[in-house]
């Protein structure tokens, strides 16, 4: 009972800490925006090149994820519960290749939001949090611990992630 409640406690600290340090990101570039002169058109280009250097980054590391799996092609076996219950078994492949296309769609579907609030909205202090908080994002994820930094312990390598 004490090893449960102490790893519920040690999930949650990691989950607020997350979404913590999400809101602090988001405050912070908020405030850096309102300084920010963005009627200036050398600052907002600027501005929209560090959130495409952001955004080339992000699909660089999808890239590199991509050709590690490829690479890799492991065909062990992974057993998943699907959203009714059902017992399904796919390969590390598989299932690692399915949550880089889910998130590569995450990250396409950041840039058309950030299109349309940057220029049919003309939402120009968004730009700041968007160049940062996808890249915090990316970072974050399961694949980038277990391809790009070699996570080597079990709890990196287990699937289904938690």
């Amino acid at each position: 009972m004490a090893s449960f409640l102490l790893f519920t406690l040690t999930t949650l600290k990691g989950l607020v800490q997350s979404y913590l340090l999400n809101i602090i990101i988001i405050l912070c570039s908020i405030q850096v925006a309102k300084r920010l002169d963005l009627d200036d058109p050398l600052v907002l280009d600027s501005l929209r090149s560090i959130y495409v250097a952001s955004n080339l980054a992000i699909a660089t590391l999808w890239a590199m994820i991509f050709f590690s799996i490829e690479n890799k092609s492991d065909k062990s076996e992974v057993q998943l519960s699907d959203k009714k219950g059902r017992l399904i078994t796919t390969t590390v492949y598989k299932y690692d290749r399915s949550l880089l296309f889910n998130a590569v769609s995450k990250q396409i579907f950041g840039i058309l939001v950030a299109v349309i609030m940057h220029f049919y909205l003309g939402l120009k202090g968004a730009m700041v949090t968007q160049s940062i908080l996808p890249l915090k994002l990316a970072f974050q994820n399961n694949l980038v611990g277990v391809y790009v930094f070699q996570g080597d312990s079990k709890d990196n390598i287990n699937r289904p992630f938690k």
